[in-house]
């Protein structure tokens, strides 16, 4: 899955061609017995003209999803491919025409395309396929932007991500993603880069992962912020080993 382009003409839409990515990563990750290449691999060969045979060979995969995302207002053209990486070949074509409010419903489409050309799906997949992001469009909007923003790493970028995952909470109080997403903002902003004081920042993050937990303990994301929660806020080895279990089970 190699990151969508945007094709908007506008950085401020660089969120969406990421989060639309992100959630299809996400999405195709869940199913079981199918290999999906990281997100920090993947996003390597973003605005890089790519050969998929070279990059196929690079990652080790059989097939690639290329994209791009086209935004206007609130009108939103997204344009999914998927590739037979050994023979440079299309497998499956698709360009959705959406409103922009309807961005997670496009993410769901195309990982149910793609999954159900790589292989038969059953019930199950389906079920995993069909879990909707967010019940609020625009606390959907505001958790990419959160993403988009953390994902920088920098402290502007992280306390950035801290406002948008609230406002994403505000909008929608039983959004576990976004507390998962403010969970790892505050464990970065603390632990990982030292731009906040540990002893405000690690009770936050963990606070924050423990919600989410609360709200849906079947999502990796939360499972994967509470394991670091409480490796930074408690350095308890146990918690954040079982945590990170979860994510394979």
């Amino acid at each position: 899955m190699l990151p969508f382009s945007n094709a908007s003409g506008d950085p401020n839409a660089e969120y969406l061609s990421d989060g639309i990515t992100e959630g299809i990563i996400d999405r195709l990750s869940g199913l079981p017995n199918l290999k999906v290449i990281s997100r920090t691999s993947a996003f390597r060969y973003k605005q890089h003209d790519i050969e998929p045979q070279k990059v196929g060979r690079e990652l080790g995969v059989e097939a690639l999803v290329v994209g791009r995302v086209v935004q206007r207002g609130d009108d939103l053209s997204v344009s999914a491919e998927l590739v037979d990486a050994r023979e440079d070949k299309q497998l499956w074509g698709e360009r959705y025409s959406r409103k922009l409010a309807d961005s997670a419903s496009v993410q769901q489409e195309i990982a149910t395309a793609v999954s159900g050309n790589l292989r038969r799906l059953t019930s199950e997949d389906k079920t995993r396929l069909n879990k909707p992001s967010a019940t609020n469009p625009e606390a959907y909007q505001l958790y990419l932007k959160g993403r988009y923003h953390a994902n920088q790493t920098t402290a502007a970028g992280l306390k950035k991500a801290v406002d948008y995952f609230q406002q994403a909470i505000d909008k929608d109080p039983g959004y576990a993603l976004a507390y998962a997403g403010l969970a790892d903002s505050y464990s970065a902003l603390g632990g990982g880069w030292n731009y906040l004081s540990p002893s405000d920042s690690f009770p936050k993050a963990k606070a924050a992962a423990m919600k989410a937990l609360e709200l849906d303990d079947t999502l990796a994301e939360v499972h994967a912020a509470l394991a670091y929660a409480v490796f930074f806020a408690d350095w308890d080895w146990p918690s954040t080993e079982r945590e990170f279990s979860e994510l394979s089970s």
